[in-house]
């Protein structure tokens, strides 16, 4: 739904960090702090708009685990990115690591949101064909209901203006036959 489409930004937004982050940590360059900066303007868009989605209960639950997931790294990046202005450029592959697993305690978080969202999405469609192929019946029979009155309805119009007919027909034969015959009254009796 709409928490979807802001769901992606958000991804997209912690990578450009990441990347900010990481070239600033290894290059000791403040170039690739543009990225991270961009990404944190986008990430606070993404997660406002995230935090008023209305969702369900789950979904709400997967959100927050997202968006803590998000705030750990970040935490973790400004750490790193406030001991490269104080020394420089790290050379230690355990912070490296450290930074890896929590972006990809993220990434886990984002693609469980992202399947719950495909499953409730397919739910809703499944439940909306469902509701289609009801009222689809419901006008079936409806139609069906309505040709069967419009049928009894010419039955009764066309009896009313048949019998006294065919009881004209009935006499003249009888007169023609030259056979004793009661005369149909003038007024209608039906």
């Amino acid at each position: 739904p709409r928490v979807r489409t802001q769901e992606w930004p958000l991804g997209v937004a912690l990578v450009k960090q990441r990347a900010g982050e990481r070239g600033c940590e290894l290059r000791g360059q403040g170039l690739y702090l543009q990225h991270y900066e961009l990404g944190t303007a986008q990430m606070g868009a993404a997660s406002q708009f995230l935090n008023s989605a209305s969702t369900d209960a789950p979904t709400r639950a997967r959100l927050a685990t997202m968006e803590n997931a998000a705030a750990k790294w970040q935490a973790f990046a400004g750490t790193r990115l406030a001991a490269v202005a104080a020394t420089g450029p790290s050379a230690n592959p355990s912070t490296d690591q450290e930074g890896k697993t929590l972006f990809d305690a993220f990434r886990m978080a984002e693609v469980d949101l992202s399947n719950s969202l495909d499953r409730t999405v397919s739910q809703d469609l499944a439940a909306t064909a469902n509701l289609a192929a009801a009222g689809n019946i419901a006008s079936v029979v409806g139609t069906v209901s309505i040709l069967a009155l419009i049928a009894f309805l010419a039955f009764v119009v066309f009896r009313s203006t048949l019998h006294p007919i065919r009881q004209l027909v009935s006499a003249a034969q009888g007169l023609a036959g030259r056979a004793p015959v009661t005369i149909p009254a003038l007024t209608p009796s039906d």
